[in-house]
């Protein structure tokens, strides 16, 4: 007879390698993403929470349609569209808070399509075509970077990350900020000059992103990059003036300056710049020492991003990619409006400097999703329990982290860029 088996003492994920724990990771943040969504779809917490701000493009949309583009930024029909979209449970009417849709009228076209369709079925599509679009630019972006097919667990990588998450809960539109950017990086380094510049100028779907790309460009004495963002800039601006005319450009502007000022869904307190660190930090010290922080930080990460383009880049694709992740990341921590949703468009330089054999940035790579991801996840629970009675409440300490791991990336990736060029030393020939 044969000897029976000892039972095997092996546990559970017991020798898992470095790829397997992160593998593991991976597919433990992706099953919590699904069941975020399940769960506010079985409260019916859509437009509450889930798809919150693509109430507010809907209802632009909506308003286009029905009043036309002048009133889109009217804050107090807007708050009539939205308020009937908001799921009654969301919360008490008397504190709702309209969320406004600042962009010009060209930008607003497809949301007067998808205004067309009844509010939860615009939703589904947006989301969906934002999903499907986000992975199909990827796979494209990467083909056409690499020359070859790239492995499916790098982009998955990319896709799980909490900026495209966040971008496809609330229903935001950074997927075309996202293109701009990868078009540009591929025209640039194709020494497509015209054409990377008038990529650029799409940027201008939230004016924020351009506070550094247009400083960087003129170091650079990039002439036609600088005349394809004119042109391509004067064509979106004069579109929209021509769709709407002076006085809902002067409306747009308003609102423009309204967030400058602070409208009450800025929530500054929830971003990933200084401006976040100065609003907490005040809470803390006091308005005094926190705008010293503020003004510092921001000073000094201006500096070490405009540092990167000093010297010629050329058309050397590391160069330009360390450059521009640089500045992106630069511009997200430093722009007055910038919520981690928003970081989508550092996605093109850190995917393509994944592609560079010469780059080492795979384990960097793995730390940018990685600590965001177990930030936010780590506030959900927090929140929870918060509301559970189980912990204090300390809703000043969750809002810090929402927007703290992605800024703490963006700082790092700084850094990085920053070693790696070496503006300090003249640039080879």
């Amino acid at each position: 007879m044969k000897a029976a088996r000892a039972p095997s003492s092996r546990h559970p994920f017991q020798g898992l390698s470095r790829h397997g724990w992160f593998n593991l990771a991976m597919a433990a943040l992706l099953v919590f993403y699904v069941a975020q969504v399940v769960l506010d779809i079985v409260w019916g917490n859509l437009f509450g929470n889930l798809a919150v701000d693509f109430a507010s493009f809907w209802s632009a949309g909506y308003i286009a349609n029905q009043y036309g583009y002048g009133k889109v930024y009217d804050l107090e029909l807007m708050a009539q569209v939205q308020r009937q979209l908001v799921p009654a449970g969301a919360a008490a009417l008397a504190a709702f808070r309209v969320i406004p849709t600042p962009y010009l009228p060209v930008f607003i076209l497809p949301f007067q399509v998808l205004a067309l369709l009844p509010p939860q079925l615009a939703a589904t599509v947006w989301i969906v075509l934002t999903l499907v679009g986000s992975a199909l630019y990827l796979h494209g972006f990467a083909s056409r970077i690499a020359g070859r097919r790239v492995e499916r667990r790098l982009l998955l990588m990319l896709l799980i990350s909490v900026p495209v998450f966040l971008n496809l809960f609330i229903g935001q539109a950074n997927l075309w900020l996202m293109i701009c950017v990868g078009e540009f990086l591929i025209a640039a380094i194709s020494d497509g000059t015209f054409r990377s510049g008038a990529w650029l100028a799409g940027l201008l779907l939230k004016p924020q992103t351009l506070i550094l790309v247009v400083p960087a460009v003129l170091m650079q004495r990039r002439t036609k990059t600088a005349l394809g963002m004119f042109v391509a800039g004067l064509a979106i601006i004069g579109g929209s003036w021509l769709l709407a005319g002076t006085d809902a450009l002067v409306r747009l502007v308003q609102l423009w300056l309204g967030y400058m000022g602070g409208l009450p869904t800025n929530d500054p307190q929830l971003m990933m710049n200084w401006r976040m660190i100065g609003v907490h930090l005040g809470g803390l010290f006091g308005s005094d020492a926190a705008s010293i922080v503020v003004l510092v930080g921001m000073a000094g990460t201006v500096a070490a991003a405009l540092a990167m383009w000093i010297h010629p880049l050329g058309t050397d694709r590391t160069r330009i990619a360390i450059a521009s992740l640089g500045l992106f990341a630069a511009t997200a921590v430093v722009a007055w409006h910038s919520h981690v949703h928003m970081a989508m468009i550092l996605i093109p330089p850190v995917l393509l400097l994944a592609l560079q054999p010469n780059v080492r940035l795979r384990n960097s790579l793995e730390w940018w999703i990685l600590l965001p991801a177990a930030v936010y996840l780590i506030r959900i629970v927090l929140a929870s329990m918060m509301r559970a009675g189980v912990l204090a409440e300390a809703y000043g300490f969750l809002d810090f982290l929402a927007g703290a791991g992605q800024f703490s990336m963006n700082l790092a990736l700084i850094g990085w860029a920053l070693g790696q060029l070496k503006p300090w030393q003249p640039a080879r020939t």
